[in-house]
């Protein structure tokens, strides 16, 4: 009982949402921290929610 109710209070930390988004899908980024630094790529799709950005090409993981 106690591990099912643990996932529940797990932490996870804060997130800032911003206000406005500069960014839009087809700008053309730049990545600048990570594994993939100082990549470019066209924005795909935007997460408000999550605070992140799916960047063409980039940290992409096939699963096969």
């Amino acid at each position: 009982m106690m591990q099912r109710l643990s996932r529940f209070f797990a932490f996870r930390p804060k997130q800032t949402q911003f206000k406005d988004w500069k960014i839009v899908r087809g700008d053309r980024v730049q990545v600048i921290t990570g594994s993939d630094k100082g990549k470019t790529g066209t924005v795909l799709t935007v997460k408000r929610k999550f605070n992140t950005v799916i960047v063409e090409g980039v940290n992409y993981v096939n699963s096969t």
